[in-house]
């Protein structure tokens, strides 16, 4: 059903990995390797995400982790879509 709303393999393999583990972060050569994806479709994807305030990232020393948002701003945001 959510590859219907979503069709980037690689998004959904995201969305679910931030949202079902509220606590994870990653960086994007650790996402890279765990999904079996190039840097640079992992890249795509977090930009994408962050650009819709569905993740964000924090620097910590010279590693950037993304992290997601609060899941009450999710909401918010995913009830606007539709």
């Amino acid at each position: 059903m959510i590859e219907n709303l979503i069709t980037s393999k690689t998004k959904i393999k995201l969305l679910l990995k931030f949202f079902l583990n509220p606590e994870t972060k990653g960086y994007l050569r650790q996402l890279a390797s765990e999904f079996e994806e190039s840097t640079n479709g992992i890249r795509v994807e977090l930009n994408k995400l962050s650009k819709a305030k569905i993740i964000e990232s924090r620097k910590e020393g010279e590693i950037k982790f993304i992290v997601q948002i609060p899941a009450i701003r999710f909401l918010k945001i995913f009830v606007k879509l539709f």
